[in-house]
């Protein structure tokens, strides 16, 4: 049987202005014909679908016929397009290697060829590593391009809260020895975590701090194909707040202190108040 390549968006967004869009992961879906039966004996073809490892605006996208990066002076549409021709071309090699082996491809198989060709399977797990790609992402931050939602460089405060954020994670691998990945993102590990920062008396600013780069990266990760662990997106992985509670006086009492007679209250450049068990202060 021939095979199919259509290389597609993840998020294609096709709702979205291009000026609110979003990088979407390009992904490869290869189809060879590989199907499994069900119970019913009833075929479900299963393609592979494979990461590239390139990420675009989706209005930057041509669908059909090539499905292919557009010509455009905006992002180096040469280079992407290259290395999806190549993904391709490694791909189709693949299945016939195995076929030609006398073994039977399956989407596992292939994949497993298509990393080995690429030289994926010697940096796959580097790659898994959730401080690897912090550095990466602050790095980009740094040079300008990762960029905020707002399109802006990344202030060199936001930069600064982000080392201090590795700084924190880095000491967490330390003391718990050990190294954490995609993977390893999990409800378990986020109530380690905040444990973790509580026995260390940080501010409570500082854990919702901490949990929500936790979350940035892992979505900026997953965007870019990196994993698929869904943990951090989960209700109970919430982001810790403070709960503020404001002393004001309501119209009633507000009538009442105008009423007051604060002639005799007075010191030389404030007067006081303290009537309903609130204090006011201000300027005399």
């Amino acid at each position: 049987m021939s095979t199919k390549t259509i290389f597609k968006l993840r998020k294609p967004q096709n709702n979205v202005k291009p000026s609110n869009q979003k990088e979407s992961p390009i992904i490869m879906v290869f189809n060879f014909g590989y199907y499994e039966l069900n119970e019913l004996g009833q075929k479900t073809y299963i393609p592979l679908r494979y990461s590239t490892k390139q990420s675009i605006k989706p209005c930057y996208w041509n669908s059909k016929p090539n499905y292919r990066v557009k010509q455009t002076k905006e992002i180096e549409y040469e280079a992407i397009n290259a290395e999806l021709d190549k993904i391709e071309s490694v791909a189709n090699s693949t299945y016939l290697e195995i076929k030609y082996n006398g073994e039977k491809p399956t989407p596992d198989s292939i994949k497993k060829g298509i990393d080995i060709e690429l030289n994926r399977d010697v940096i796959q797990e580097r790659n898994s590593i959730f401080t690897h790609y912090l550095d990466k992402f602050i790095k980009n931050c740094e040079d300008g391009i990762r960029l905020t939602e707002k399109k802006t460089r990344y202030s060199k405060g936001s930069i600064k809260n982000f080392k201090g954020f590795k700084a924190l994670i880095e000491l967490y691998q330390q003391e718990k020895n050990v190294v954490l990945t995609f993977e390893s993102i999990t409800i378990d590990f986020y109530n380690d975590l905040l444990v973790f920062l509580n026995k260390k008396e940080y501010s409570p600013n500082t854990l919702g701090r901490v949990v929500k780069h936790v979350k940035l990266i892992m979505r900026s990760a997953m965007e870019q194909g990196y994993h698929n662990n869904l943990e951090y997106e989960k209700k109970a992985f919430r982001t810790p707040t403070i709960e503020v509670s404001n002393i004001y006086l309501n119209e009633n009492e507000l009538n009442e202190m105008l009423k007051l007679d604060l002639s005799k209250l007075f010191c030389s450049r404030y007067k006081l108040c303290s009537k309903f068990g609130k204090l006011v202060l201000w300027r005399g």
